[in-house]
């Protein structure tokens, strides 16, 4: 079964997604020192109720998260607004564990934003204010003993957004202070890096290139 709600949009193809929307979990953003700013943190968590009454539930071994569609654009758009002139940031790792959804990701640098509610909104969740991401797609239902778990959430897009919906999560925990050390965050780059072109390595996937390419100069 696949369950729809009243918040929607309809894409340019004609295909009609859906929106979750969550606090971010354990929210934590860095400044590399020249602009260049990383956040890190659980866009959604599994095994509990969110604010819809849905329990994101992995079913039969499978992942909860279909991120192959979200893989091949991983962009963070701002409120769903499929625009290039909304675009925040990027992914540069999104993933599932044993807590739910798990992400890297990297913001625009606000000197090359000229929309100004973009800049803006990037502004809000580096300094600590913003926490929320809304996540567009198709949820499905698989379990028919277990109607309310959330066995497959077909990802589309993910959103930076002003308020979350989802009760269960925790407060988000913003920078108290913004690391200005370059040496400093300069390893965490490093590192993300390295991850980087291991991945590259073991799977070839050109996508990863451009990223890495965009890393290597920030650092």
């Amino acid at each position: 079964m696949e369950k729809q709600y009243s918040h929607s949009r309809k894409l340019p193809l004609g295909e009609t997604i859906y929106f979750k929307t969550f606090e971010l979990t354990d929210l934590d953003v860095k400044d590399s020192g020249d602009g260049f700013y990383v956040g890190e943190g659980y866009a959604n968590t599994k095994n509990h109720p969110d604010a819809y009454g849905d329990v994101p539930t992995n079913y039969k071994g499978k992942s909860v998260y279909d991120l192959s569609r979200m893989k091949s654009n991983p962009v963070m758009l701002l409120d769903h607004e499929v625009s290039a002139s909304m675009i925040m940031g990027k992914f540069i790792e999104l993933k599932e564990d044993d807590n739910g959804l798990y992400f890297k990701s990297i913001f625009r640098p606000l000197d090359q934003v000229y929309n100004d509610n973009v800049k803006d909104a990037i502004s809000a969740y580096i300094n600590g204010f913003a926490s929320a991401l809304s996540i567009g797609g198709r949820w499905h239902f698989e379990d028919d003993k277990n109607p309310t778990h959330l066995t497959k959430a077909e990802i589309h897009e993910i959103s930076g957004v002003a308020v979350g919906a989802d009760p269960m999560a925790l407060y988000s925990k913003p920078s108290e202070t913004i690391e200005k050390s370059k040496e400093t965050e300069g390893c965490k780059m490093l590192e993300v890096l390295e991850e980087l072109v291991s991945e590259y390595q073991s799977t070839g996937d050109e996508k990863l290139l451009s990223t890495i390419k965009e890393i290597k100069e920030q650092i």
